[in-house]
C-alpha cells in the first residue's frame, strides 16, 4: 500500500477561509488517503511562512521521508500555496523530492500558483 505524508501549513495570522484551517485541510487529506486507499504516514503540521523551508514540522517530514528513500511515497496537501509561495524554492524542493521517490499532490490544484508561473505539473514532476 502506498503511504502519504499529509502536510499542513496555516499562516502565523490567522487562517484565510479559502485554505481552511488546520482541522479542515487535515480533515479532507485523511478523507483523499481513505478514498484511494492509502496509508498515512504522518501528519505534520507547521504555522509559519511558506517563503522558504525553514519549518520545523517540513524539516522532520523531511527526515521520516530520508528514511523511507525509494519506497513507494506521496507528499499530500491542500493548496500548493500550503506547500510554497517561492517558485524557484518549490522547484528546488521538487527535484530534492523526486531523489527521494517522493510524488507530490495538491488536493486543489487548479488554485496553483505554479501554474500562473508557467511551472511544470506535478505529472512532469
Amino acid at each position: 500500500m502506498k503511504k502519504a505524508f499529509l502536510y499542513i501549513r496555516n499562516c502565523p495570522q490567522p487562517p484565510a477561509e479559502k485554505s481552511g484551517g488546520k482541522c479542515s485541510q487535515e480533515k479532507k487529506l485523511r478523507q483523499y488517503c481513505r478514498l484511494q486507499h492509502l496509508k498515512i504516514a504522518g501528519v505534520f503540521s507547521d504555522i509559519a511562512s511558506a517563503a522558504n523551508f525553514e519549518r520545523p514540522a517540513f524539516k522532520a517530514m523531511l527526515g521520516c521521508m530520508e528514511k523511507n528513500r525509494g519506497k513507494s511515497s506521496l507528499l499530500l496537501f491542500h493548496t500548493w500555496d500550503r506547500f510554497s509561495r517561492s517558485p524557484a524554492q518549490a522547484i528546488e524542493m521538487l527535484e530534492c523530492l523526486k531523489g527521494l521517490k517522493v510524488k507530490v499532490k495538491a488536493l486543489h490544484e487548479s488554485e496553483s500558483i505554479f501554474k500562473r508561473k508557467r511551472l511544470p505539473s506535478k505529472k512532469a514532476i
